[in-house]
């Protein structure tokens, strides 16, 4: 909720395997990657295509980055805030 982008940014969802949903927020200054594990077990998401990223924190949530890779407890969730595309 600290962040706009989150309120009235455009989404557009990211594909990835059944047991995560992720999306983007964006405006025209800022873009937000969520990820959310929907399950009880531990699950992996590269993040290759999200390069730049600064995690977020005081969400609540933990996760660990290894190299390129979040590592997303079960129920977990992970947010980053991405530099602006250009387009």
């Amino acid at each position: 909720r600290q962040q706009d982008v989150l309120l009235s940014g455009q989404f557009r969802e990211v594909e990835t395997v059944p047991q995560l949903c992720a999306y983007e927020r964006f405006n025209t200054d800022v873009r937000m990657l969520c990820v959310f594990n929907l399950t009880s077990q531990p699950a992996r998401f590269l993040l290759d295509r999200y390069p730049g990223g600064q995690p977020c924190e005081g969400h609540g949530f933990t996760a660990t980055l290894e190299d390129n890779t979040v590592i997303l407890p079960g129920y977990g969730a992970f947010f980053t805030m991405l530099p602006p595309t250009t387009r």
